[in-house]
This record gives structure tokens, sequence and C-alpha cells, in this order.
């Protein structure tokens, strides 16, 4: 009935089957919102870190459980290298919470992992000082062989793109750009030792390590495909030209058919 309820941190779906929801975050401004996801995991991964004085990146991790959970907080420079990790015990029905900054991760921290002894719910959001925009998404789930990103912003926006190789091994990434015809109109391949990220815009991504590359091709290219030799986290993050729109999306992975 429109009354605030502040004591209410967290709610549970229960019974439910094949709906389509949507959790809405709003400030000021700005909104953001999150599809809601069935999916809990022992391992988390945060492909993103966004944080300076323009941005901010909130997170939260979520017991579903009536038991206790304990979590190791695992940060990574993006050149795959460990950085001091946390450890801290959820308890059931809690919340682990906050910003970078107010969580205390390490300030070189690109990107990090979650590993609990118990199935957890997380999601990120990345906003700006000047409360203009806001974004969130899951991060159950996200790693894939092969996946799509699926939009790229025209019309003077700008989409950014991040991977993440969470694995002990090389990993090599075949990128293709299509355009609305279903023709490639750029390719790359991307090779990311351990633990390492790159973050590039999408025509930076293209340009990677590649000799006589034509920028102009990506005028036309509207979605990414891309094939890895390993699970790796794709990402990517895109806004308006007029800076009131913000989206961010994990890579949807592709099930190919037997």
């Amino acid at each position: 009935n429109g009354i605030p309820q502040p004591s209410i941190h967290s709610a549970k779906i229960l019974g439910a089957s094949e709906f389509v929801g949507t959790e809405v975050f709003a400030s000021g401004n700005y909104a953001g919102g999150i599809s809601l996801e069935p999916n809990i995991d022992k391992n988390i991964y945060f492909p993103h870190i966004a944080n300076d004085d323009y941005w901010w990146t909130g997170l939260v991790a979520y017991n579903p459980s009536v038991y206790g959970t304990n979590l190791s907080v695992i940060p990574f420079t993006d050149s795959g290298i460990a950085l001091p990790s946390k450890q801290i015990f959820l308890s059931g029905k809690s919340q682990y919470i906050g910003t970078v900054n107010s969580l205390g991760l390490h300030p070189e921290t690109a990107w990090f992992k979650i590993e609990s002894s118990g199935d957890i719910h997380s999601f990120e959001l990345f906003g700006t000082a000047d409360g203009k925009q806001m974004a969130g998404c899951s991060t159950v789930g996200i790693k894939t062989k092969r996946g799509i990103l699926p939009k790229i912003e025209k019309n003077g926006g700008w989409t950014g793109i991040a991977f993440v190789n969470p694995n002990q091994t090389l990993t090599n990434i075949d990128l293709f750009a299509y355009d609305d015809n279903g023709s490639i109109v750029a390719r790359n391949t991307l090779k990311l030792n351990q633990y390492d990220k790159i973050v590039e815009t999408a025509e930076n991504l293209f340009s990677y390590g590649v000799e006589n590359f034509d920028p102009s091709k990506l005028n036309h290219a509207t979605y990414i495909v891309f094939y890895a030799s390993n699970e790796v986290i794709g990402f990517q993050i895109g806004g308006s030209a007029n800076g009131m729109m913000l989206e961010s999306i994990p890579a949807l992975s592709v099930k190919l058919r037997e």
C-alpha cells in the first residue's frame, strides 16, 4: 500500500515456474534493472570494476540458506596477479553488500571472484557519481565457452567490453562482429593468460594486436559472437550519447545443437 518498509532487505519467490521478472533500483535521476535469475552457485565472478572519481561499483552476495557460509573474496589485477583476499562469514539469509571502496578491496582490483562453502546468489551494480546513470547485472552462472554480446551502441553511444580468463591456463578467444544481416564485418583473436582481463571499447577490441585494421567496418556491427578454448566471462556495458542511459549485460551463453 505504498508504505515504506525499511526492515525488508531481501525476498524469495517460492513455488513459481516459467516466469520472467525484473528487479529495478532507482535513486534520484537514475534507475537500473536486473533480470530475476534462479541460479545460485559456490563460485561467483565479478568481471569488471569501475572505481574512480566518476564511476562506482557496488555488489551484493546473498545467502539464501538458513545456514551460514564462509566466503573467500579473491581480487585480481588486470594482468592476473592475485591480490590479498578477504575471509567473510555470511550468516543465513544475510547479505554481503557495499561498494568496492566500502568493502576495502585492493585499489588495483580489476576483477574478483567469490568462493563460497555454500551456494549463494549475487549481482553487480555500476553507477556514476553525478547521479545520471546506473546499471546492474547478475554475476551467477556467467562462464561460457561460446557466447554473444548482443548490442553495440550506435548514434554516438559507446560500448565497453571485458573478458576475464578465470582459468589457470592460456585461453584463446575468437571474436566475430556481425551486422544485422548476419554478415561478419570484423574478426580478431585474443590470447589471455591465467586470470588475465582485457577491457576495451568494441572498436579497440577488434584492433587489439591486429595490423591493417579498418575501423569503418565496425560502423555496421551490431553484435559480437565469441568462441573460447576454455570457459571465460564476457561482459558488456554501454551508454548513450546524452549520458542518460546505461546498461550492463553478461555475455549470453550459446548452446550448440548436438
